[in-house]
């Protein structure tokens, strides 16, 4: 992808809901967005926001500092650009280690944000509210279904493999799968280590997140 695509990628704003507004927002977490040409560049800096109650739902999304609204992308591309960021040609492990970073500081961001809002409620209802913070900043509807002990959010489509196809982001979206994957996990961890999240097998699987109330031993 190079640099002309990715400052196209960062003008459109349409896969972001319409009334994204840094009014009553919160950063939570910053990134600089690459080019991913044979040498790396710079091409912006976004600062991603969350905002939202117990009654709403939370909403995450990312803006370039300074550039308002006609920047905005959701969770699905933040994801998208943060694999980009971390690609290290021809270093398959330093590039899975950065993008674990970037998922786990942003997955422990959203976590702790969210158990902040909602310091008087118990963890599992903790954990469900973040999830669904997540996977509904993804741009893709999802139906949540209770199954004995599991909590279940069933997607009809990929968010990651329509988000790679809207922005030209398409050579991250393994990666970007891996960071989604890191970014659960320690959201989920921070709130109570005890719960845990099965994914989809692979990409090409039945889109189902699962909480599990309690670790299998």
């Amino acid at each position: 992808m190079n640099s002309t695509l990715m400052a196209e990628s960062l003008k459109k704003n349409g896969n972001c809901v319409a009334n994204c507004s840094i009014s009553q927002a919160t950063v939570i977490y910053n990134y600089t967005v690459g080019s991913g040409d044979m040498y790396y560049e710079e091409v912006a800096e976004r600062n991603v926001f969350i905002r939202g109650d117990e009654e709403s739902g939370f909403h995450i999304w990312a803006e370039c500092v300074a550039g308002g609204k006609a920047t905005a992308v959701d969770l699905d591309e933040i994801l998208l650009e943060g694999a980009l960021a971390s690609e290290v040609r021809g270093r398959a492990l330093e590039t899975e280690r950065l993008a674990d970073n970037f998922a786990e500081r942003l997955g422990q961001s959203v976590a702790r944000h969210v158990s902040l809002s909602l310091s008087g409620k118990s963890n599992i209802h903790r954990a469900m509210l973040t999830l669904k913070c997540i996977l509904g900043s993804m741009h893709i509807p999802f139906t949540p279904e209770q199954i004995d002990d599991e909590i279940n959010y069933v997607f009809d489509q990929c968010p990651l493999c329509n988000a790679a196809e809207r922005s030209g982001i398409r050579t991250e979206v393994e990666l970007a799968h891996h960071e989604l994957g890191t970014l659960i996990s320690s959201a989920i961890g921070f709130i109570d280590p005890e719960f845990r999240v099965r994914f989809p097998s692979d990409r090409y699987a039945e889109h189902v997140f699962a909480i599990i109330k309690k670790a299998c031993p």
